[in-house]
Protein backbone atom coordinates (compact mmCIF):
# COMPACT_ATOMS: atom_id res chain seq x y z
CA UNK A 1 0.00 0.00 0.00
CA UNK A 2 1.29 3.50 -0.84
CA UNK A 3 2.43 5.64 2.03
CA UNK A 4 0.81 9.08 1.93
CA UNK A 5 3.17 12.06 1.94
CA UNK A 6 3.40 13.70 5.34
CA UNK A 7 3.42 17.52 5.50
CA UNK A 8 6.59 17.40 7.58
CA UNK A 9 8.32 15.91 4.51
CA UNK A 10 7.37 18.96 2.48
CA UNK A 11 8.70 22.40 3.27
CA UNK A 12 7.43 25.70 1.99
CA UNK A 13 10.60 26.02 -0.08
CA UNK A 14 9.84 22.70 -1.83
CA UNK A 15 6.33 23.85 -2.69
CA UNK A 16 7.31 27.19 -4.17
CA UNK A 17 7.52 27.40 -7.92
CA UNK A 18 8.75 29.98 -10.39
CA UNK A 19 5.20 31.16 -11.10
CA UNK A 20 4.41 32.08 -7.49
CA UNK A 21 5.65 35.66 -7.82
CA UNK A 22 3.99 36.28 -11.19
CA UNK A 23 0.62 34.93 -9.97
CA UNK A 24 0.34 37.62 -7.29
CA UNK A 25 2.54 40.50 -8.46
CA UNK A 26 -0.33 42.12 -10.38
CA UNK A 27 -2.56 42.12 -7.32
CA UNK A 28 0.27 43.38 -5.10
CA UNK A 29 1.02 46.27 -7.43
CA UNK A 30 -2.29 47.72 -6.23
CA UNK A 31 -0.88 48.30 -2.76
CA UNK A 32 2.90 48.56 -3.32
CA UNK A 33 3.49 47.89 0.40
CA UNK A 34 6.15 45.39 1.49
CA UNK A 35 5.25 41.71 1.52
CA UNK A 36 7.45 38.64 1.94
CA UNK A 37 6.95 34.91 2.18
CA UNK A 38 8.99 33.39 5.01
CA UNK A 39 9.50 29.90 6.40
CA UNK A 40 8.67 28.91 9.99
CA UNK A 41 12.16 29.96 11.16
CA UNK A 42 11.90 33.49 9.76
CA UNK A 43 14.03 33.01 6.63
CA UNK A 44 12.84 35.13 3.70
CA UNK A 45 12.01 32.87 0.75
CA UNK A 46 10.40 35.38 -1.59
CA UNK A 47 9.96 39.14 -1.57
CA UNK A 48 6.81 40.12 -3.45
CA UNK A 49 7.32 43.78 -2.52
CA UNK A 50 10.60 44.84 -0.90
CA UNK A 51 10.99 45.84 2.74
CA UNK A 52 12.00 49.44 3.45
CA UNK A 53 15.78 49.97 3.74
CA UNK A 54 15.28 50.82 7.43
CA UNK A 55 13.89 47.34 8.13
CA UNK A 56 16.41 45.60 5.87
CA UNK A 57 19.59 47.28 7.16
CA UNK A 58 18.73 48.32 10.71
CA UNK A 59 16.13 45.88 12.07
CA UNK A 60 17.03 42.62 10.33
CA UNK A 61 20.15 40.81 11.51
CA UNK A 62 20.87 39.99 7.87
CA UNK A 63 19.03 40.37 4.56
CA UNK A 64 17.90 36.75 4.48
CA UNK A 65 15.90 36.79 7.75
CA UNK A 66 12.96 38.84 8.97
CA UNK A 67 13.48 41.04 12.06
CA UNK A 68 13.34 39.76 15.64
CA UNK A 69 10.02 41.57 16.26
CA UNK A 70 8.43 39.20 13.71
CA UNK A 71 10.39 36.13 14.79
CA UNK A 72 9.19 36.53 18.39
CA UNK A 73 5.58 36.38 17.14
CA UNK A 74 5.85 33.25 14.95
CA UNK A 75 3.29 30.87 16.45
CA UNK A 76 1.83 28.00 14.40
CA UNK A 77 -1.63 28.81 13.07
CA UNK A 78 -1.68 32.33 14.50
CA UNK A 79 -1.73 35.59 12.60
CA UNK A 80 -0.97 38.97 14.07
CA UNK A 81 -1.06 42.66 13.29
CA UNK A 82 1.34 44.59 15.48
CA UNK A 83 3.36 47.76 15.86
CA UNK A 84 7.11 47.12 16.12
CA UNK A 85 9.52 48.80 18.52
CA UNK A 86 10.04 51.63 15.99
CA UNK A 87 6.30 52.25 15.52
CA UNK A 88 5.79 50.54 12.15
CA UNK A 89 2.59 48.64 11.37
CA UNK A 90 3.20 44.97 10.54
CA UNK A 91 1.08 42.06 9.32
CA UNK A 92 1.84 38.38 9.96
CA UNK A 93 -0.35 35.66 8.40
CA UNK A 94 0.25 31.89 8.66
CA UNK A 95 0.41 29.71 5.54
CA UNK A 96 -1.41 26.58 6.75
CA UNK A 97 -1.88 23.29 4.94
CA UNK A 98 -3.75 20.41 6.55
CA UNK A 99 -3.80 22.33 9.86
CA UNK A 100 -0.01 22.66 9.83
CA UNK A 101 1.81 25.99 9.49
CA UNK A 102 4.56 25.73 6.88
CA UNK A 103 5.36 29.46 6.62
CA UNK A 104 4.03 32.99 6.91
CA UNK A 105 3.19 35.97 4.75
CA UNK A 106 4.61 39.09 6.41
CA UNK A 107 4.54 42.72 5.47
CA UNK A 108 3.30 46.30 5.66
CA UNK A 109 6.29 47.87 7.49
CA UNK A 110 4.76 51.34 7.22
CA UNK A 111 3.71 54.09 9.59
CA UNK A 112 0.04 54.77 10.04
CA UNK A 113 -0.96 58.41 10.31
CA UNK A 114 -1.44 57.77 14.06
CA UNK A 115 2.00 56.20 14.63
CA UNK A 116 4.08 58.38 12.28
CA UNK A 117 5.27 60.60 15.13
CA UNK A 118 7.35 57.65 16.41
CA UNK A 119 9.83 58.09 13.55
CA UNK A 120 10.98 61.32 15.26
CA UNK A 121 11.73 59.43 18.48
CA UNK A 122 14.26 57.06 16.91
CA UNK A 123 17.77 57.59 18.31
CA UNK A 124 19.72 57.82 15.05
CA UNK A 125 23.11 58.27 16.74
CA UNK A 126 22.68 55.19 18.95
CA UNK A 127 21.69 53.06 15.95
CA UNK A 128 24.60 54.46 13.90
CA UNK A 129 27.03 53.46 16.64
CA UNK A 130 25.43 50.03 17.20
CA UNK A 131 25.14 49.10 13.50
CA UNK A 132 28.30 50.96 12.40
CA UNK A 133 26.35 52.90 9.79
CA UNK A 134 26.44 56.57 8.80
CA UNK A 135 23.79 58.67 10.62
CA UNK A 136 22.81 60.21 7.25
CA UNK A 137 22.03 56.74 5.84
CA UNK A 138 19.80 55.96 8.82
CA UNK A 139 18.06 59.36 8.65
CA UNK A 140 17.34 58.84 4.93
CA UNK A 141 16.10 55.30 5.59
CA UNK A 142 13.70 56.61 8.25
CA UNK A 143 12.51 59.42 5.99
CA UNK A 144 11.82 56.91 3.21
CA UNK A 145 9.40 54.81 5.33
CA UNK A 146 5.94 55.37 3.95
CA UNK A 147 3.07 56.76 6.02
CA UNK A 148 -0.31 55.34 5.05
CA UNK A 149 -3.86 55.97 6.19
CA UNK A 150 -5.36 53.28 8.41
CA UNK A 151 -7.97 52.27 5.81
CA UNK A 152 -5.22 51.59 3.22
CA UNK A 153 -3.36 49.40 5.72
CA UNK A 154 -6.62 47.48 6.25
CA UNK A 155 -7.02 47.08 2.46
CA UNK A 156 -3.43 45.80 2.25
CA UNK A 157 -4.22 43.34 5.06
CA UNK A 158 -7.29 42.10 3.13
CA UNK A 159 -5.17 41.64 -0.01
CA UNK A 160 -2.59 39.74 2.07
CA UNK A 161 -5.33 37.51 3.54
CA UNK A 162 -6.60 36.80 0.03
CA UNK A 163 -3.10 35.95 -1.23
CA UNK A 164 -2.41 33.77 1.84
CA UNK A 165 -5.61 31.77 1.27
CA UNK A 166 -4.73 31.31 -2.41
CA UNK A 167 -1.18 30.22 -1.60
CA UNK A 168 -2.54 27.71 0.94
CA UNK A 169 -4.95 26.38 -1.69
CA UNK A 170 -2.23 26.23 -4.40
CA UNK A 171 0.15 24.38 -2.10
CA UNK A 172 -2.48 21.93 -0.82
CA UNK A 173 -3.45 21.16 -4.45
CA UNK A 174 0.23 20.62 -5.26
CA UNK A 175 0.61 18.20 -2.33
CA UNK A 176 -2.64 16.40 -3.26
CA UNK A 177 -1.42 15.97 -6.85
CA UNK A 178 1.98 14.73 -5.63
CA UNK A 179 0.29 12.28 -3.23
CA UNK A 180 -1.81 10.88 -6.10
CA UNK A 181 1.25 10.52 -8.35
CA UNK A 182 3.19 8.72 -5.59
CA UNK A 183 0.26 6.39 -4.94
CA UNK A 184 -0.10 5.64 -8.68
CA UNK A 185 3.64 4.94 -9.09
CA UNK A 186 3.57 2.67 -6.04
CA UNK A 187 0.65 0.66 -7.43
CA UNK A 188 2.36 0.42 -10.85
CA UNK A 189 5.56 -0.77 -9.17
CA UNK A 190 3.60 -3.38 -7.18
CA UNK A 191 1.91 -4.61 -10.39
CA UNK A 192 5.25 -4.89 -12.19
CA UNK A 193 6.78 -6.79 -9.30
CA UNK A 194 3.84 -9.27 -9.30
CA UNK A 195 4.15 -9.65 -13.08
CA UNK A 196 7.82 -10.64 -12.72
CA UNK A 197 6.93 -13.55 -10.39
Amino acid sequence: MAKSMNMTDKTLKDLMDSNLYSRYSGLLSLSNISLQLIDTSGNILLEFNLSPDFCKYICQEDETRICSDYISRLKPGEGDRFICRYGLENILLPVDINNQTIGYLVGAQVYSTESEYQKYLIDIMAIAKDKELEPEFIAKAIAAIRTIEENKIEIHEQICNHITQNICYDFSQSIHTTDKAIARMSIEKEMLEKKDY
